[in-house]
């Protein structure tokens, strides 16, 4: 299976360790480099069947999170970490709108603790 960790790089290439011990090819993008580009973006994913973010700011955007579920038929996994809970709550209402419906479309959500999926 291709996956393709999007997110803080430190947690990334901690989980890609043990998934290349799985036998699955893993592509790490650091979040700062991902979304900038739309065609840069999508061409980084093209090859994956999974795109797992670590770091819930990586899918933020709902036109991005569409075309990668419905278009080019990825599966979608977002795993907050802590401060991203904090920023979706600093964010203005249309940006609170657009990053909730691109979570709304992904396949899984997690958290590392309940109190966050509550927030």
């Amino acid at each position: 299976m291709n996956i393709t960790l999007i997110g803080h790089i430190y947690f990334c290439e901690k989980l890609a360790d043990k998934l290349r011990m799985k036998n699955h090819k893993v592509d790490v993008l650091f979040y700062s480099h991902w979304g900038k580009n739309l065609f840069h973006s999508l061409h980084f994913c093209k090859n994956a069947d999974v795109i797992h973010f670590i770091c819930g700011r990586g899918i933020r955007k709902f036109p991005l999170a569409f075309i990668l579920r419905f278009i080019m038929n990825k599966k979608l996994i977002v795993h907050f970490v802590g401060s991203d809970v904090l920023q979706f709550k600093k964010q203005n209402f249309i940006d609170q709108i657009n990053w909730k419906i691109a979570l709304l479309i992904c396949h899984r959500i997690f958290t590392g603790s309940p109190q966050l999926k509550n927030e």
